[in-house]
Parts: C-alpha cells; sequence; structure tokens
C-alpha cells in the first residue's frame, strides 16, 4: 500500500517543540486532515535510521487493533523527511500530564528529570499512579486498560524507547483518557 506524503510549507511552522531529544515543531495543517486550523507536530527522524516509517507503520498496526493513538502522516519539510502526528489536546481542548508528572504527583520522591535506568518506572508504579488519577472506578478500569493496549503494542512493534514522558493522560472537566503522548515508535 502507498500512502501519501505531505509538505509542509514554511509558512505553516508554529512553534518548535522542546520536549525529547529529536528536531520537531508545531505547524497548522493545512490539506493533511481537511482542516485548516488543526495542529501537527513534524518530527525529524534520527539520520539513516527509518523512524519516520516505521512509526507510519506503527500507527497503521494500532489502527487495525482498534488502539487509540494520535494520527500519523509522511511528511517533508524542506530536505527533511518524518512524521507529522496530530495533535489530540489542542484542539479538543485537553490538557495533557505526562507520565513523568502523573508518577511525581502519585511520589514525591520521583525524580522527574531522569531519562534512563529508572528504578521507580515499573509497571506497577505506573499502574498505581494512573489509578489514583481516577476516583471513578469504571474510568480507573478503563485508563488501566488502554495502558495495557500501549503495554501490548510496544511489545508487539518491540518498542524499546518509552520513557517515563512517552505517556500521560488527558484530563477534560469529569471525562479523563490515558493516551499515547507521540506516536508508536520503533
Amino acid at each position: 500500500m502507498a500512502y501519501p506524503v505531505f509538505t509542509i510549507e514554511p509558512g505553516f511552522v508554529l512553534e518548535q517543540e522542546q520536549l525529547g531529544t529529536k528536531d520537531k515543531f508545531w505547524f497548522r495543517g493545512s490539506g493533511i486532515d481537511g482542516k485548516e486550523d488543526s495542529e501537527w507536530l513534524f518530527k525529524e527522524p534520527t539520520a539513516g535510521t527509518g523512524q519516520h516509517w516505521a512509526e507510519k507503520i506503527a500507527y497503521e498496526i494500532a489502527k487495525i487493533m482498534g488502539i487509540k493513538v494520535p494520527r500519523v502522516e509522511l511528511a517533508d519539510f524542506q530536505t527533511s523527511k518524518g512524521t507529522a502526528t496530530a495533535s489530540f489536546t489542542k484542539a479538543n481542548g485537553y490538557e495533557l500530564y505526562h507520565g513523568n508528572q502523573i508518577l511525581h504527583g502519585f511520589d514525591s520522591n520521583y525524580l522527574q528529570t531522569k531519562r534512563f535506568r529508572h528504578k521507580d518506572h515499573t509497571v506497577e508504579r505506573i499502574f498505581n499512579a494512573i489509578g489514583s488519577s481516577f476516583s471513578d472506578e469504571k474510568a480507573n478500569h478503563r485508563a488501566r486498560s488502554q495502558m495495557a493496549t500501549y503495554l501490548i503494542l510496544d511489545a508487539l512493534i518491540c518498542n524499546v524507547d518509552q520513557p517515563p514522558r512517552e505517556l500521560g493522560h488527558r484530563p477534560q472537566a469529569q471525562r479523563r483518557w490515558v493516551a499515547g503522548t507521540s506516536s508508536p515508535q520503533f
């Protein structure tokens, strides 16, 4: 199957994204989803890795499995090939809390800034922190189930790059969801 590659014009760029290690920026998604005002994140892969097409494949696998992840499209910006990932927060009025923020809220001794070999970043701790974020038992169960689907997807695509910031939840009024904060990746 052939996938379209969208071209991002310099005039579409809104701002740089500081979170993470890769070069990325937010842009107005003119023409990608038929909406002129939607926001997307362009992410440039590490040279020679194929991360851009791997993220697209991971997204398509997640979509087939019915796992909620942000939409990912292949994109070009000037001389760079990469991915465009749809924002799931700004257009829908959600506020995003990253996994490291949730874990720190659950345990104030949790070091939010540590990136690797974090002994407190365990499945049990993550599930307990998610559970503490939802007072309603049905919402709690739904959130933990959603988290389990991300673990299954990561195992299926052999994703070993899931730092604490990559998962979060999106509260809006009384509705909350656990969310993959970026596209699935290899």
